[in-house]
């Protein structure tokens, strides 16, 4: 491609047996020409079963040297589209936002405007001689307070894994009453929508790491702090703004969940049903109370190919890398970057960079993460995206006490959000709409990303998720409906649609 030697590349997949061979197996056809007829762009086409595929201009698209460097500017790797579709709306996208995090190259200067650096804390193999059971622990003398083990001073810390979380739910599963196999085996049980509506409901991990191997861990990281982004401080200044009112009205709800009347027990157990102590704080952890994290297996096929959460300090496991911030103002970043990740236009894009199981550092750096400044523009008159989007994904983090911290680093001191599934859904659908309007995405491109037809492909798992419960494919509707509202200088506002 830099030599403009490449002249087209199309990907086939043998499953019409073109080879009489397992139809799985992937071939190409390549062809490249000599250095006195330079090709300044070469055409590609993806996922092809036959040649006369090839008669469909839609299936094919052309890159040149300048899109490979738009789209993986540090690999200079092709992204994987199924249609001159799919490739001008990425392109879109792409060139609106830039990347995450430009590495430098020969007289390019390195571009990190979030200031972030990734972390592997634990290696489930190599690490696991730190790893303790429920039954060492208690057989060792330690008690169970909410998820973490104490004796005296000592604590070990819960060990978070990817399975354990997901997109704003970092109580989405736990070993809490699960059979001594499935510990063994790893098969954590989903948590129940009535043990999430409890705030003082935590997970409880198949193993528990010492807390000083955790700081051991966190004080190995190379970051400074005093970094300062000018865009984040407003935007820091914002959402303390923003969320002072909510805080209000709910900061005396903070205290009212001491009161049993509320229909929360007044005393805590550990996983076996024994009664281990009255409500109480969990011991105050310094200097940083909660991670942001992203699972790092994945598919370009699962209802979700892009999920990060906001979880409490732990010791996390290699499946669950940390996104860290060298900046000031880190929880803004966070809350802003995790909105970002978790919506369905990032989501979408994400899945041509994703060509197998895993989602390796250097395809999340190339992702399509929007600059701190554009949280700034006005979406009309008065009201800029970060008043959009702050106070909603607070909402669907903080729903539980363990994330208190969390809440306050960002200007909140009000209680843990109700945890309500119509809700929740209506303020992800409306979080998707303004991304897509921050992406300046048309209505006809989101309606594409949400539903292609074949053989683009852009959320079949959860399209038939959804017609399989709700007769319909909702959140598409919902979507669409705030990107309407949107459209019409309305705050995107979804309260009145059924569950």
């Amino acid at each position: 491609v830099k030599k403009k030697r490449l002249v087209s590349l199309y990907d086939f997949e043998n499953r019409e047996k073109i080879f009489p061979i397992d139809g799985r197996i992937k071939f190409g056809l390549l062809t490249v020409s000599g250095t006195g007829r330079p090709c300044p762009q070469a055409e590609f086409a993806f996922f092809l079963h036959h040649t006369v595929q090839l008669r469909d201009s839609e299936r094919r698209f052309t890159l040149s040297a300048d899109d490979f460097a738009l789209f993986n500017p540090n690999t200079r790797t092709c992204p994987i589209f199924r249609s001159r579709r799919d490739m001008e709306i990425a392109r879109k996208m792409y060139r609106h936002s830039g990347i995450f995090w430009k590495e430098p190259r020969a007289v390019e200067a390195e571009l990190n405007p979030w200031g972030i650096m990734f972390m592997q804390m634990f290696n489930m193999t190599s690490d696991s001689g730190h790893f303790r059971t429920y039954e060492w622990l208690v057989c060792e003398g330690w008690q169970l307070r909410d998820n973490v083990f104490v004796r005296g001073k000592e604590r070990y810390f819960p060990l978070y894994e990817a399975k354990l979380f997901n997109q704003y739910d970092h109580r989405f599963a736990t070993f809490d009453g699960v059979s001594d196999a499935d510990i063994k085996n790893g098969n954590a049980r989903s948590m129940t929508s009535k043990e999430k509506k409890d705030p003082w409901t935590v997970v409880i991990p198949r193993y528990w790491v010492p807390e000083e191997e955790v700081s051991k861990r966190l004080d190995r990281r190379e970051t400074d702090r005093t970094t300062d982004n000018q865009s984040l401080n407003i935007l820091a200044q914002l959402a303390r703004d923003s969320l002072a009112a909510r805080s209000r009205e709910r900061r005396k709800d903070r205290y009212a969940l001491y009161n049993s009347s509320l229909g929360f027990e007044q005393f805590r157990y550990d996983k076996r049903g024994t009664v281990v102590n009255q409500i109480a704080p969990l011991p105050v952890v310094r200097p940083v109370d909660w991670f942001q994290v992203f699972r790092n297996i994945t598919n370009a096929t699962n209802e979700r190919s892009m999920i990060t959460d906001i979880i409490p300090r732990s010791a996390v496991g290699h499946s669950a890398p940390l996104i860290d911030y060298c900046v000031k103002n880190q929880a803004v970043a966070s809350i802003l970057i995790s909105a970002n990740m978790n919506s369905l236009p990032l989501d979408w894009a994400t899945r041509f960079s994703v060509g197998g199981v895993n989602m390796s550092f250097f395809i999340v750096k190339q992702l399509p993460i929007l600059r701190p400044e554009t949280y700034l523009d006005e979406v009309f008159k008065g009201i800029n995206y970060a008043e959009l989007v702050i106070p909603r994904v607070l909402e669907l983090t903080y729903t539980a006490r363990d994330l208190e911290g969390f809440a306050r680093n960002l200007g909140y001191d009000g209680a843990p959000f109700p945890w309500d599934e119509r809700r929740r859904h209506h303020l992800k659908c409306e979080l998707d709409a303004i991304y897509a309007h921050m992406y300046q995405l048309e209505r006809t491109e989101l309606e594409w990303i949400l539903d292609a037809p074949s053989p683009s492909l852009s959320f079949p798992t959860l399209k038939r998720n959804e017609i399989k419960k709700f007769g319909e494919f909702r959140t598409q509707r919902y979507v669409l409906q705030a990107y309407d509202q949107l459209e019409s200088n309305e705050i995107p506002h979804l309260g009145n649609q059924p569950c």
